[in-house]
């Protein structure tokens, strides 16, 4: 019998999954200072991907923010954000999470049907809060490190990790499997430009930054870092209680 390709895919994904889990440990993966060996390159690409940006992708972004009517942008990205539940729900299982899969199973059903296959947040409405997991969050939970940090040309900012663990997600986005590629493409740019619509506002940052390379940079990680920890992130231990000498700041 043969495999089909999209049987084939998910296998050679979850192949992908199992050599990274393999060389994960048990338990949170340890914070990582950002590893960037290839930054020379990362910042062509950068550079790249910004002058895309500016000619391209920026420009239909903000003609689409300006054209289309708030609450309908307000339903594409409910629907796109319905589209997700898939991923959170096996991220909630394989991270052991058993209460979060429950509550993400319910809002899916909720805004499923009483939301028009998403159009509308009624679980929102009903307290059923949005959730986001990942399987790069997934891994990080498993133990897996980091790994490099990468700039993809016109998709942005990834570590190795992230990397793995968003064509994962990629096998398990509904649109994938949609038969009418002309139709399903067509969504996945729609879903592409609404989300770029959606950081206009911080264009301002990045612009006015010294370094807006390093800029990124920094804040690709925090996000990451605040996803991992459900928005909880550990402290900086950096300067800890034990290695604070209060005698070298005091007078004698």
């Amino acid at each position: 019998m043969m495999i089909s390709a999209v049987t084939s895919r998910v296998i050679a994904g979850v192949f992908c999954a199992c050599i990274l889990a393999g060389c994960a440990t048990t338990g949170s993966a340890p914070r990582e200072p950002q590893w960037d060996p290839i930054e020379p390159f990362n910042r062509g690409v950068f550079k790249l991907n910004r002058t895309a940006d500016k000619f391209v992708l920026r420009p239909i972004a903000k003609s689409y923010g300006t054209i289309t009517p708030t609450p309908l942008r307000l339903g594409v990205g409910n629907v796109f954000a319905n589209l997700k539940m898939p991923v959170i729900f096996v991220g909630d299982v394989l991270q052991g999470k058993p209460q979060a899969a429950g509550h993400d199973v319910m809002r899916f059903l909720v805004n499923s049907t009483a939301g028009i296959g998403g159009l509308f947040d009624i679980a929102t409405r009903l307290g059923i809060d949005k959730n986001r997991e990942d399987f790069g969050q997934t891994f990080a939970a498993w133990g897996t490190g980091d790994g490099p940090y990468l700039m993809v040309p016109f998709f942005g900012p990834y570590t190795l990790r992230h990397g793995v663990g968003a064509v994962l997600d990629y096998l398990l986005d509904p649109l994938y499997y949609y038969k009418n590629r002309g139709v399903r493409d067509k969504l996945w740019i729609l879903e592409a430009i609404h989300l770029r619509e959606g950081l206009i506002g911080a264009d301002a940052i990045l612009d006015d930054s010294f370094d807006p390379y390093l800029a990124l940079r920094d804040a690709y990680y925090q996000n990451r870092l605040a996803l991992e920890y459900d928005g909880d992130p550990p402290l900086d231990d950096e300067f800890s209680e034990e290695d604070f000498d209060e005698s070298e700041f005091l007078n004698e």
